[in-house]
């Protein structure tokens, strides 16, 4: 990594040449951090209270290690990591907006600090959108790989981005803003756009999570060391990972037979092994305590009978895992590709040549089931559009049976308060209307 760091030309604006080629960093935890503390600089005491808890309501069901963003007694901003940062960057205009009246989107030429900080805010977060999103058809469908944004159209958003945050930044009466903002990071930013992802066409290819899973196994060799030749010593584990890794590819070759690998003890070691090829993602499965009858609707046991025969009493669970991947629980909303018009009582998820005519879909899982086959399956209610108005509700009324396939995938979902609900420290108080 810093090899090719030192390819890059001479005389850059970057003190740390290894941000270059780990941009999720720069763009995550560092600009995300420091646009994320401008806006709290613009808001008084009581809409801080107000948005810290608006974040945490947001990244509740985030399954992330933290959802504070913002702590109370100390009024200032949590340190997180690069996983809440990139999900707090996605739900933060909307989390603002949804508390605070005078954050509304502002239409005419002269908008409030806050209202410009907002802009800065939208822009880099359909800049960040642009640079790490990466559709694949079985998942978000042909269309949404063709409409893919090239390095031009990336390298467009950013001039948007640029213009907009030196227009705050000259603004007199948002100094606090542009105080956390003109930093160093926002010129590597700039370098990023210009050089590195003209280079490689995509943030992905260099991401900094993947270089430090692999740098993982050389700095847990060198620290459980005994002080004696550490650096040979991480050499050698490195190799017997990359043995375990070629054994786990073809095992033939080494003359091993392939159902030798399902010991518990050759799993665990493959698993810490780093991965020579893109291994495909665990399989969907039912796991957690059995829910209680009371827990279950019936309207959704009626969707179980009525698909297999009526004696087959099904076991209904709280959630499904995915390997290390994540999990799913009760409450929590999927998105899945579906052919459309979607099936009466089944969704009609899509598969192979299907992603040509696919649409994405939501749902909200009711409760988790293994089916007559112990294949992994959801009871879901599913989110229809409001006439006239951009936001979904879930539709209470149908149940829906949903095969938990490769292509279903975790969504947040977002309470559309509209300043209308009470936020506490416990949760979110909806109203009658709301």
């Amino acid at each position: 990594m810093h090899l090719w760091a030192r390819c890059l030309p001479r005389g850059m604006f970057d003190g740390h040449q290894s941000v270059l080629p780990s941009p999720d960093h720069l763009t995550f935890h560092g600009l995300t951090k420091r646009l994320i503390a401008g806006v709290f600089e613009l808001l008084s005491k009581r809409q801080r209270r107000r948005l810290g808890l608006s974040l945490r309501d947001a990244l509740s069901r985030s399954h992330l290690p933290s959802n504070t963003i913002y702590k109370e007694k100390s009024d200032a901003i949590a340190s997180v990591s690069i996983s809440e940062w990139a999900a707090t960057l996605t739900v933060a205009a909307f989390s603002i907006r949804r508390v605070i009246n005078c954050a509304k989107v502002c239409t005419d030429a002269n908008p409030t600090p806050l209202q410009a900080a907002l802009q800065v805010l939208d822009a880099y977060t359909t800049l960040v959108n642009a640079l790490h999103f990466y559709p694949r058809a079985e998942i978000d469908g042909e269309t949404a790989c063709h409409s893919r944004l090239t390095p031009a159209d990336v390298r467009e958003l950013g001039n948007n981005f640029f213009h907009l945050a030196c227009a705050a930044c000259l603004r007199g009466d948002t100094v606090a803003f542009g105080r956390s903002i003109d930093v160093p990071n926002l010129h590597r930013l700039r370098e990023l756009l210009e050089v590195v992802i003209p280079a490689l066409t995509h943030v992905r290819h260099v991401q900094e999570l993947l270089f430090e899973s692999a740098h993982q196994p050389l700095k847990r060799a060198i620290a459980t060391g005994n002080g004696r030749d550490d650096a040979w010593r991480a050499l050698e584990r490195v190799l017997q990972g990359e043995l375990a890794s070629r054994i786990a590819l073809q095992p033939s070759f080494f003359k091993i037979k392939a159902e030798r690998l399902n010991h518990a003890g050759i799993r665990a070691h493959l698993r810490l092994a780093k991965p020579l090829w893109s291994q495909p993602t665990a399989q969907w499965r039912c796991s957690g305590g059995t829910l209680l009858s009371s827990y279950a609707p019936e309207e959704a046991c009626s969707l179980v009978r009525d698909r297999w025969v009526s004696t087959f009493v099904p076991r209904w669970r709280g959630r499904a895992t995915r390997g290390d991947m994540g999990r799913l629980q009760v409450g929590d909303c999927v998105g899945v590709l579906v052919l459309s018009p979607p099936g009466h009582a089944t969704v009609n998820v899509v598969h192979g040549s299907g992603a040509t005519c696919g649409v994405t879909a939501y749902y909200r899982a009711v409760a988790f089931l293994d089916d007559i086959g112990g294949s992994p399956a959801a009871a879901v209610h599913p989110l229809v559009l409001i006439d006239g108005s951009p936001d979904m509700c879930v539709d209470l009324a149908r149940f829906l049976y949903l095969p938990l396939f490769d292509g279903v995938r975790r969504a947040l979902l977002l309470h559309s308060c509209r300043c209308e609900c009470m936020l506490t420290p416990s949760g979110t108080g909806n109203s009658s209307t709301n």
